[in-house]
């Protein structure tokens, strides 16, 4: 990672080479990852895109695709308890991290612990909600080979 000024950093990571991160995209994650060292991270791609990446900042080679759980036809919803209430966690962005696959299909997030991201900062929190699970699937009733061979 190389300084770009006050305004940005570049890093230079194995998965998308020299890319330029402005400051509003840099998280402080001060809890960290669950499992994963490092705590500062930027979330790369564009807002409007389904799905973007947390690159690490301390690992380069480290990224993590993340989506927003509101942008695809999943049930979600998330209580961290009588610690924080409903109407706080409305100003903050909540995203959960994807494991992809091969097959559509087998595309899953993690709803037990989604990450809440605030004002330049990040906590991965633990779900309360019930039946949040740690691998739901991401694509319900995406096509299979099979299916889509029937369906033609």
């Amino acid at each position: 990672m190389r300084g770009g000024g006050a305004l940005s950093v570049t890093i230079t990571g194995t998965r998308f080479g020299d890319i330029e991160v402005a400051a509003e995209q840099v998280l402080d994650m001060p809890n960290g990852l669950v499992g994963i060292p490092g705590r500062r991270y930027a979330l790369v791609g564009d807002a409007d895109a389904p799905f973007r990446w947390l690159q690490s900042l301390d690992d380069p080679s480290f990224a993590l695709p993340v989506t927003d759980p509101g942008r695809h036809d999943i049930e979600f919803s998330l209580d961290l308890g009588e610690d924080v209430p409903a109407s706080e966690l409305a100003a903050c962005q909540v995203l959960v991290t994807v494991r992809a696959a091969e097959r559509l299909e087998d595309f899953t997030v993690n709803l037990r612990a989604p990450i809440v991201v605030h004002e330049g900062s990040a906590w991965q929190v633990i779900n309360q909600a019930e039946g949040a699970p740690l691998r739901e699937p991401l694509f319900h009733g995406a096509p299979t080979p099979t299916s889509a061979a029937a369906a033609a």
